[in-house]
């Protein structure tokens, strides 16, 4: 049902107040129901509809560059005027507390603490003082940057994840793709992961499973180098003595990831690889078979060696990856939700509720009453 029908409920009200109320209303006040029953209905269906392709995805880079605020007091100086002329002026401080940022290839800013500053600095070896001026600044000898930037070596590197909010019309309209839903017991049964969004920025990591710190290493450092120049997130995910349904269904719990993504399933055996599903929204008539490549590697492998395997997916990526751009789904056809129809309707009575009440007395609460109302109050 559409959310417009939920302007039939002024109508109702509006010829209740000119039956049963014709003598206490103005006409215009008939007009104001309508008015803000549109409003309030074009804001619920955006906001209903604004949920359901709001969607984030992460980017990847490598830290070029950690600032170092100092800390700062700036000296205000406010003056009031009472009704009498009398001027009031009175001086406050404002303290600025120190700051820690981190810069990545992507013009990406992120906050960090200053132990993760100072660790930096160490690895580094290297560290510029820059001057800054402060409006109104008290205090003196504070209210500066420092900064260190890369050395350029990988074993000093730290890679930063950040998370960016774009429009996914895919989730809204799931049942166009055939995405099974995928119950709370299979997500228990088949051990299947949850989108990681709460990692930390620095800490993020590319592969879900128990896997040696090397070997993290060796993804999150591949997703760095290539998030900016090929749009991409890499995630391996290892299911350990599972069956390929579980890649399948990971595929349908993460409605086929980011538009950004692309997620390696691996069913293990001990060291050995039993299977392989891997999806993404790459364009496979643009690049190919990214997918079955990457696949066809695995399996073929049966032994994992990690550092080939890295090797090759990112070689694979170089040649055949392209991101999808998702503005290719605005075809989809978005409906307005369950909880967003009940917003619409009951948001609308109510305010007809209190719109109605507020026509019919706010001239009965006049200081200067109408004549033609005395009757009512006989």
């Amino acid at each position: 049902m559409s959310v417009w029908f939920a302007m039939l409920i002024p109508v109702v009200f509006a010829i209740a107040l000119m039956v049963f109320f014709h003598h206490r209303i103005a006409w215009w006040e008939i007009i104001i129901p309508f008015v803000f029953s549109a409003i309030f209905i074009f804001t619920a269906k955006s906001v209903a509809l604004y949920s359901l392709v709001y969607d984030t995805e992460f980017w990847t880079g490598y830290v070029t560059r950690a600032n170092y605020y100092e800390s700062y007091t700036t000296r205000h100086t406010h003056t009031s005027t009472d009704s009498k002329g009398h001027t009031t002026t009175y001086t406050y401080y404002i303290y600025h507390p120190a700051e820690w940022t981190v810069e990545d290839n992507n013009g990406v800013v992120a906050s960090i603490d200053s132990r993760q500053y100072n660790s930096m600095k160490y690895q580094w070896k290297m560290e510029t003082f820059k001057p800054l001026f402060h409006f109104n600044q008290s205090s003196s000898g504070d209210g500066n940057m420092y900064f260190t930037d890369w050395n350029g070596q990988e074993s000093t590197a730290r890679i930063l994840s950040s998370q960016h909010s774009y429009s996914n019309r895919v989730q809204g309209c799931r049942n166009v793709f055939d995405f099974q839903p995928v119950s709370k017991e299979q997500v228990a049964q088949y051990h299947l992961y949850n989108y990681p969004y709460d990692k930390e920025p620095l800490a993020c990591p590319a592969v879900l499973g128990q896997i040696d710190v090397s070997t993290q290493w060796d993804w999150r450092w591949m997703n760095a180098r290539l998030g900016k120049t090929k749009q991409i997130r890499t995630w391996v995910l290892l299911f350990p003595n599972q069956p390929v349904l579980a890649g399948q269904l990971q595929e349908a719990y993460w409605l086929r990831g980011n538009k950004n993504d692309l997620v390696i399933c691996l069913g293990l055996q001990g060291n050995n690889v039993s299977w392989c599903h891997t999806f993404s929204w790459c364009d496979r008539d643009k690049v190919g078979s990214l997918h079955e490549d990457i696949e066809d590697h695995f399996i073929t492998a049966k032994t994992l060696d990690w550092k080939r395997a890295t090797s090759f997916v990112e070689n694979t990526i170089q040649n055949k990856w392209h991101r999808k751009n998702f503005d290719d789904f605005n075809y989809l056809t978005l409906t307005v939700p369950p909880w967003g129809q009940w917003l619409a309707y009951l948001g609308t009575f109510f305010i007809n509720c209190l719109v109605s009440v507020w026509a019919v007395l706010n001239e009965a609460t006049s200081t200067e009453p109408d004549p033609k109302l005395a009757f009512q109050f006989e």
